[in-house]
């Protein structure tokens, strides 16, 4: 319902796993980038 708790919650989640890729041996990237590559188009600055 509010809208903004989840875009905070996604915002962290982005955030979390762009780190993750600057560490492929971690491993959650390469699953995180599966659905991040669309959203990271949108979200890049």
């Amino acid at each position: 319902m509010s809208h903004h708790l989840i875009r905070m919650e996604k915002r962290g989640l982005i955030e979390r796993i762009a780190r993750d890729a600057q560490y492929p041996e971690i491993g959650t990237s390469e699953q995180g980038w599966r659905w991040f590559g669309p959203v990271h188009r949108r979200t890049r600055r």
